[in-house]
């Protein structure tokens, strides 16, 4: 009897070790079957994603083209006044990144700027100290289209009071 009863354990052992077998290598197609499927997605929406940003790149962007007339003058002159308002040491600091510039016999330095589809040129008055800015304009002398600012030429930054202390009050 004890022979039977240890066969009988052994063909039970036997038995439950080929359904585990059996049941594990079902498991692994189905994963092969869903890690391909996974991948194909993945793929296909890496592939989206590549198509969609490359109509992103294309589009160029201008401030103003949402923008009625009126905003449109009212952006440029705040532009313009910006632009003007920008120390000479910034703008010859910035010099290739921001702006180009060149000295102009009679009227002094001048800068240009690209704003969007807008091309400002200051012109900064050496010997009276004044800058103006102007809409860039290729059919006028020296391309000097509309005056949109003039003010006094800011030559540098003013000094920040950036000292504070609360010792010994």
């Amino acid at each position: 009897m004890g022979n039977k009863k240890s066969l009988l354990q052994w063909l039970t052992i036997l038995i439950t070790v080929f359904v585990l077998v059996v049941i594990g290598g079902c498991n692994s197609n189905n994963n092969e079957a869903t890690s391909k499927t996974h991948t194909e997605k993945t793929t296909k929406t890496a592939k989206k994603k590549t198509k969609s940003h490359k109509k992103t790149k294309k589009k160029s962007i201008d401030p103003t083209d949402d923008m009625t007339e009126k905003e449109k003058q009212t952006y440029i002159k705040r532009s313009a006044v910006a632009f003007g308002q920008i120390d000479v040491q910034t703008l010859q600091r910035n010099e290739g990144a921001m702006v180009t510039s060149n000295y102009v016999d009679g009227l002094g330095m001048t800068y240009l700027w690209k704003n969007g589809e807008t091309t400002y040129i200051r012109v900064d008055n050496t010997e009276i100290g004044i800058t103006s800015v102007y809409l860039y304009d290729e059919t006028a002398e020296n391309h000097l289209g509309e005056d949109l600012y003039q003010a006094e030429t800011i030559k540098q930054m003013s000094p920040r009071d950036n000292y504070t202390s609360n010792y010994n009050e």
